[in-house]
């Protein structure tokens, strides 16, 4: 039932309106990815994994919790507080 109530959690899958050629990934937005090391003062390979994870616009953190975030790949317990933290301080 947790893992259940963590699938309810994340943010809707990405929607792209061409598909991407078999075999690859999209690449992730450069601006959502800037504004991500900006805001959240993280790196670039963590940023685009959580744009890759789902997490597409900043408003898609807003109801995020520690839990969440730990489970995208590169992003710790450490770095997930410190995002939650400036998700909070950011003007609504």
């Amino acid at each position: 039932m947790f893992y259940f109530q963590l699938f309810l959690r994340f943010p809707p899958a990405p929607k792209t309106t061409t598909k991407p050629e078999s075999g690859s990934t999209p690449e992730p937005s450069a601006d959502s990815v800037k504004k991500y090391i900006d805001v959240f003062e993280i790196n670039e390979e963590r940023a685009q994994a959580l744009y890759n994870s789902g997490y597409e616009r900043l408003e898609y953190f807003k109801d995020a919790i520690i839990e969440d975030l730990v489970m995208v790949e590169k992003i710790n317990s450490t770095v997930a507080k410190a995002i939650i933290r400036k998700i909070a301080d950011l003007p609504q």
